[in-house]
């Protein structure tokens, strides 16, 4: 019995992840970003969330409250970012889904 030709699956081709593929994605890697960080962090040790409903976890993620789409000067701006634990962060972005 002669073997059968392979079959390939149909793959969809899925658009691609907004998140990962703008271009402001590369100022996360600056070390002025990275400073910035490091300086929430200092300052805000524990999850604004968290701490808004009672609980008291550390800040590991530094957050923009207002998202910034790829305005510069609102990336950097120091008013415009938080500490968040993982978890409010994930929910917040809409990753924990």
């Amino acid at each position: 019995m002669p073997k059968s030709a392979p079959r390939f699956s149909r793959m969809k081709k899925r658009a691609p992840d907004r998140r990962t593929h703008q271009p402001w994605r590369k100022w996360y890697s600056t070390g002025r970003w990275k400073s910035l960080a490091r300086i929430v962090l200092r300052d805000e040790p524990l999850c604004r969330e968290c701490r808004k409903q009672g609980r008291i976890e550390a800040a590991q993620v530094v957050d923009h409250i207002k998202p910034h789409r790829g305005d510069y000067t609102l990336f950097f701006e120091r008013d415009n970012l938080q500490g968040l634990c993982t978890e409010c962060h994930n929910v917040k972005t809409g990753k924990g889904l």
